[in-house]
């Protein structure tokens, strides 16, 4: 087995950090071109719909082998592969000129996201000994996050300056460079030492035991999916357009601050804590988003968006991580984007679906209740919200 660094900010975690950034930089990039890509091909609003959900759906199907493989593999090799599958689909996208290309190539993306997420989470989960184990996911989490809320806006300024093709260039030179650099991180993680055989029994694909937390992850990837895919129409519709140009850049700028703040008491607070303070949270975030009467309302819609639904992400995939040993994280983040990428898909199919003119004046009041749902999952599993518990 792998020793266990003490240290955060060993050479090998600042590349993996760096790769972790240009990855989900790609994904997020392309999630506000799809709508306008979409119609430029002649697509519908269903199909609009399907763009948007596809990959996250093809990730879901495939994630619940993702863990035991990741728990077991090489995971160079495997970092290797996805994304050089993800290269290829980005090279689709350029070369798409009909909805149907368009939508292969968002779903073999999804392939190769599946495994590069939970290769990355776990690995970030398995560098470090067990105390400080919060702090780098943590640390990780919020550059993931921060990757995700700058993304979008690169890809808007892009497509608004020199079309939606351009964005798939840029995408395509980041995956190249991330091909370029896994070979420079020697240290991916510890690897199970236990020998075991694969198998599809579902204890060994999926937390079964936590899946009340899974709720918030699914909620909350939900809810980021609607938030960087479905924001810009909207706030075009609304004709309060104004505010948009830097809105991610705050909101990425919130969730550094905010998990730069939080990092510390990760390893200490429970879910449930969260979930009390950070529902409310984005519920209001939700409400100010559709109000948007001015752009500094705008603007403090995404601070809270960051605070509240950025928080219960991070927090969520932390407890899944905690809840086991080091010898089955690879399981624990396969559970945690199981949650996320079923978010991400009903996230994009549902707000591509709703995205109708009748619909623009309450778009995001559905979304603020939905944003409570984690509540009532707590309440009702009160001891793994509240608790700190372990299972070998």
């Amino acid at each position: 087995m792998n020793e266990m660094k003490k240290s955060i900010w060993t050479r090998d975690y600042i590349l993996f950090l760096i790769l972790a950034c240009f990855f989900y930089m790609n994904s997020f990039m392309l999630n506000p071109v799809i709508a306008s890509y979409t119609k430029e091909l002649g697509g519908s609003a269903n199909d609009i719909g399907l763009t948007g959900g596809i990959m996250s759906a093809a990730a879901l199907i495939l994630t619940p082998i993702g863990g035991p493989i990741v728990d077991r593999w090489n995971r160079k090799r495997l970092a290797l592969a996805s994304t050089a599958l993800i290269l290829f689909a980005n090279i689709l996208y350029y070369t798409a000129s009909h909805v149907s290309l368009f939508i292969l190539a968002r779903g073999i993306q999804g392939v190769g996201f599946a495994f590069a997420c939970i290769l990355l989470s776990t690995a970030a989960s398995t560098m470090f000994s067990d105390e400080i184990v919060g702090k780098a996911v943590g640390i990780f989490s919020a550059v993931q996050a921060a990757s995700q809320a700058l993304a979008p806006s690169i890809g808007l300024f892009i497509r608004d300056h020199f079309g939606n093709r351009n964005v798939f260039i840029l995408t395509t030179a980041l995956m190249i460079f991330c091909l370029l650099l896994i070979p420079g991180v020697q240290n991916f993680g510890c690897i199970s030492d236990k020998k075991r055989s694969f198998s599809f029994r579902p204890k060994d694909i999926l937390l079964i035991h936590m899946l009340p937390t899974t709720v918030t992850c699914f909620i909350a990837g939900f809810l980021i999916h609607v938030l960087t895919s479905y924001l810009d129409p909207v706030t075009h519709a609304l004709g309060s357009a104004s505010g948009m140009g830097i809105f991610f850049t705050i909101y990425a700028s919130a969730l550094l601050l905010t998990r730069g703040f939080l990092s510390p008491v990760l390893d200490r607070t429970t879910l449930g804590k969260v979930v009390l303070i950070c529902c409310p949270l984005g519920s209001i975030a939700m409400i100010l988003l559709q109000l948007q009467q001015n752009a500094l309302l705008l603007w403090i819609g995404g601070i809270l968006f960051a605070a509240g639904v950025g928080t219960l992400q991070t927090m969520s995939q932390v407890a899944l991580v905690k809840s086991v040993d080091s010898s089955r994280r690879g399981i624990a983040n396969s559970t945690y984007y199981i949650g996320m990428h079923a978010g991400h898909a009903l996230g994009g199919y549902c707000g591509g679906l709703l995205l109708q003119d009748s619909l623009m004046n309450t778009y995001f009041f559905y979304f603020a209740a939905v944003c409570l749902i984690p509540l009532v999952t707590a309440f009702l599993s009160p001891r793994q919200y509240f608790h700190h518990s372990r299972q070998s």
